[in-house]
């Protein structure tokens, strides 16, 4: 045995117990006694922190374009003003539509 991989063993042996779990092998919230949360509960903001600690690299990518996005918005404002409001007001409307398809339907 590898004296560097005793932490990989023992953090095996914490996993949770998915035996009385449903075909996803994730545990329905009636059986949850923790206060534990899962993903689809979770809000844009938190899922963005939780791939951050789950996977720096997916994190930071999804935060630096998040940041290059807004950037060039801005950019694009300060060259081109009527384009970069008509731009906003169709990213606005395009997702209060599809915020509503997702809501009601």
């Amino acid at each position: 045995m590898n004296p560097e991989t005793p932490e990989i063993i023992t953090a095996a042996h914490q996993l949770p117990d998915v035996s009385d779990s449903d075909a996803g092998g994730r545990a329905g919230a009636a059986d949850r006694t923790d206060d534990s949360v899962t993903f689809e509960e979770m809000s844009l903001g938190q899922r963005i922190v939780t791939a951050w600690m789950q996977n720096t690299i997916k994190g930071a990518f999804l935060v630096f374009m998040l940041l290059f996005a807004v950037s060039f918005l801005v950019a694009l404002a300060f060259v081109y003003p009527v384009v970069a409001g008509w731009l906003t007001a169709g990213v606005v409307l395009t997702s209060l539509l599809i915020g509503a398809a997702l809501y009601f339907g």
